[in-house]
């Protein structure tokens, strides 16, 4: 890939969190650019932690992580279980949601990799059964539920469908560890560019929800409707004056 194309990769996940998070990091950084791709991460956040309140240093943190963000091309995504639970960090969890809106506009500018950094766990199910147990009843057909009833997302996924399916419809995929995505990024994103380029994946807007039309397309119809309306009550009223004037 020449110079000026290099692709932009965000690094999501909790690496943050854990001791020496810079030199984690740092080493993750390393290994990317030696793969020829330019790296982001959130510890890049210039932030002045002095004399604020702990409410606005969040948000400024979370602003710039979105503009970092927009500038990248791809999300490379840690999808270890965090804080104990059976799932993903909440906070990458959002960040693949967010590449993936953009993903929606932008299909060609955007892809989606998961990795695991210790290979790829038992499926979601399974682990909130071992987080939490089983009922007496553990399953009805498909449906598998908790020790305190609750019913499971039991698909035979990695992490919650909204996850798994945001990576693979961006044409990206889901590693057993780090290095093994990161060989793997620039192969996904040339498979992508032609896949798109043969029209197999669509740059359509997402499906309506219970057969309403898209916003911007409502709107737009709203709109025109509205100017129609306005021009047929000016005709009228013009006609109304000069049958009034003319009698």
């Amino acid at each position: 890939m020449h110079m000026c194309n290099k692709l932009k990769v965000y690094l999501a996940g909790p690496d943050v969190f854990y001791p020496q998070a810079q030199e984690r990091l740092s080493d993750k950084r390393i290994q990317l650019e030696k793969s020829n791709l330019i790296a982001f991460t959130p510890l890049d956040n210039q932030v002045d932690f002095n004399n604020k309140p702990k409410d606005k240093i969040a948000f400024e943190i979370a602003h710039n992580n979105e503009a970092i963000m927009q500038s990248s091309n791809v999300i490379l995504a840690n999808l270890e279980n965090w804080h104990q639970s059976p799932s993903a960090d909440v906070g990458t969890a959002f960040e693949i949601g967010f590449m993936s809106a953009r993903y929606e506009r932008n299909p060609n500018q955007v892809l989606i990799i998961g990795y695991y950094p210790n290979g790829i766990p038992d499926t979601f199910s399974k682990r909130v059964m071992e987080k939490i147990g089983v009922s007496e009843n553990p399953s009805n057909g498909d449906s598998v539920f908790d020790a305190m009833g609750y019913m499971v997302e039991n698909f035979d996924l990695e992490d919650n469908l909204m996850l798994i399916n945001a990576i693979h419809k961006s044409g990206g995929q889901i590693y057993a560890s780090y290095s093994e995505a990161v060989s793997n990024i620039d192969t996904l994103w040339q498979q992508k560019q032609e896949k798109l380029a043969g029209g197999k994946i669509q740059n359509n807007h997402p499906p309506s929800i219970s057969g309403f039309a898209p916003a911007h397309i409502l709107c737009g119809g709203l709109f025109t409707g509205a100017i129609t309306t306005i021009i047929l009550f000016c005709l009228l009223k013009r006609f109304f004056v000069k049958k009034n004037i003319s009698a």
